[in-house]
C-alpha cells in the first residue's frame, strides 16, 4: 500500500482545522476491529502470513539458532539437514577473508565439523 501525498501543503490554519475535524469526529471510536469469532479468528493468523511471525521467518531463526549451537559446540550437525549445510557454507563464505577466497576447503585451517577433510 503506497502512501498517498497531497499536492498541496496546508497552512498552520488549515492544519489546526484538519485536526480539530479529527478530533470532534473522533474516528478511532468507531474502528473496532472484526467482531464475529470468524472474523476474529482470520484475524488472529495474520501475523503468521507474512513478516517475523511467518513460517519461513521462523524456519530461518531455527537454523540460525541450531547453527550458532554448533558454533559454538553445543550440538553437532546432523548430515541429513541440507538447509542447515547451506547457512553453515554461507556463513564460512562470509567469514572467509579476501585471501582465502578461492582456495579449496581443504587448503584452510579447519575444514569445520559439517565437511569431510
Amino acid at each position: 500500500m503506497s502512501k498517498r501525498h497531497r499536492s498541496y501543503r496546508l497552512t498552520p490554519e488549515g492544519l489546526a482545522s484538519l485536526r480539530m475535524s479529527a478530533r470532534r469526529r473522533r474516528p478511532w471510536e468507531h474502528s473496532t476491529g472484526p467482531k464475529t469469532e470468524e472474523g476474529k479468528s482470520t484475524v488472529a493468523l495474520n501475523a503468521l502470513k507474512h513478516g517475523l511471525r511467518s513460517a519461513t521467518a521462523r524456519q530461518e531463526l531455527r537454523e540460525i539458532n541450531a547453527l550458532l549451537d554448533v558454533a559454538s559446540g553445543a550440538a553437532s550437525v546432523d548430515p541429513s539437514n541440507a538447509r542447515l549445510g547451506l547457512w553453515i557454507d554461507r556463513a564460512i563464505v562470509a567469514a572467509t577473508p579476501p585471501s582465502l577466497e578461492g582456495a579449496k576447503c581443504s587448503d584452510r585451517a579447519s575444514p569445520g565439523p559439517h565437511r569431510a577433510g
